[in-house]
């Protein structure tokens, strides 16, 4: 299976450890970006959906329980029916890096 992620959230997870002082070996690093980019798709997903209109998310809820995630799919469902997916982005980044920044 390819890689599917996104250079732009990796690149974001690695400034926020940066910011953050955080002094990791190469494989700490590698397994912390990794963890947060799952944590930030999470996050960014509950995001997205929360976002769907209520039909329209149980709708998708009732798919996703039934069947093999279909990319394809969840995504014509999001650009349907989502009107403001930049600013769901931008607003989930700006969430992850303050719970980050936070944490200890």
């Amino acid at each position: 299976m390819e890689n599917l992620r996104n250079p732009h959230i990796m690149n974001f997870c690695q400034k926020l450890i940066e910011k953050k002082g955080l002094k990791l070996s190469p494989e700490e690093l590698e397994k912390k970006v990794d963890g947060m980019y799952c944590d930030f798709e999470n996050m960014l997903g509950r995001n997205m959906t929360d976002a769907l209109p209520t039909d329209k998310r149980a709708e998708y809820l009732a798919k996703q329980k039934n069947e093999e995630v279909d990319f394809e799919k969840i995504g014509h469902i999001f650009e349907e029916n989502i009107v403001n997916p930049d600013e769901i982005l931008k607003n989930t980044m700006q969430e992850f890096a303050r719970l980050f920044s936070n944490a200890e």
